[in-house]
């Protein structure tokens, strides 16, 4: 994989999977701050509180370093929690990726359409058995060594269901945030409050019904893409400055 590539993947990843979530938990955490210290009156509304961050930015433009970094580090606590516990936290609770059922689904498809997919049978994984975890991870190992182009293609599924996750973990903190307000306040009708509280269970409700369609997704991505690699993989000659390397089928 070229230095370019993982360059522009990396940012790719933190922009989409970590930014989002931190900067979300950041303005849950900061909220809670400013009802703390009083600095928006007794009553304040989120919209006015993230105005007086927005103008304190304004007039320190060095701080915006710091909310960065900050939002950056807290997208990566969510980034580095495990996908499958954000799954199981979606009710009812169901723990099957890589989703064996959509990956034999996806093989008995491909074997009935066989003048479609001009295809070797003999070259389908068997996931019939199930497919361990292990054995998905080293799909992607291949793909990594073998086919950069795959490999990055399927990574935009798995940074979106990364995203997701991390969308999931940040409006918890929104709604955990804002029942501090209230507590906090002895107002049910503060204004800050209701809107954090509003705006996290939106997130939460919409990210985390679509969770498994993304999820599944993903198996899906790199099933098709793993099979694809393996079907072609025999056929194509391996050269090492214009001339078939070891074992090439060329020899």
């Amino acid at each position: 994989m070229s230095e370019k590539s993982l360059f522009g993947h990396f940012n790719r990843s933190d922009f989409f999977a970590v930014l989002p979530p931190g900067f979300f938990a950041f303005t849950a955490v900061y909220s809670c701050l400013a009802i703390d210290f009083g600095a928006q009156g007794p009553s304040p509304s989120l919209w006015s509180i993230l105005e007086a961050l927005a103008t304190q930015l304004q007039q320190r433009p060095m701080l915006l370093i710091f909310l960065l970094f900050a939002c950056y580090l807290l997208g990566s606590v969510f980034r580095a929690l495990p996908v499958n516990w954000a799954e199981k936290s979606i009710w009812p609770f169901s723990v099957k990726f890589p989703y064996p059922d959509v990956l034999m689904e996806m093989v008995d498809t491909l074997n009935r359409n066989l003048s479609a997919t001009c295809h070797d049978p003999s070259k389908m994984p068997d996931v019939s058995q199930g497919l361990p975890m292990h054995v998905f991870n080293y799909w992607k190992d291949v793909l990594c060594v073998k086919s950069t182009a795959g490999f990055e293609y399927y990574q935009t599924f798995e940074t979106r269901v990364r995203l997701f996750a991390g969308i999931m973990w940040a409006a918890w903190v929104g709604v955990f945030g804002s029942l501090y307000i209230f507590i906090r306040s002895a107002d049910v009708t503060n204004r800050a409050a209701v809107s954090l509280f509003i705006v996290s269970f939106v997130l939460l409700a919409t990210f985390a019904s679509n969770f498994h369609r993304a999820r599944r997704q993903e198996a899906r991505a790199l099933g098709l893409i793993f099979i694809a690699y393996s079907q072609g993989d025999a056929a194509q000659p391996d050269f090492a400055g214009g001339r078939p390397q070891a074992g090439s089928s060329l020899e």
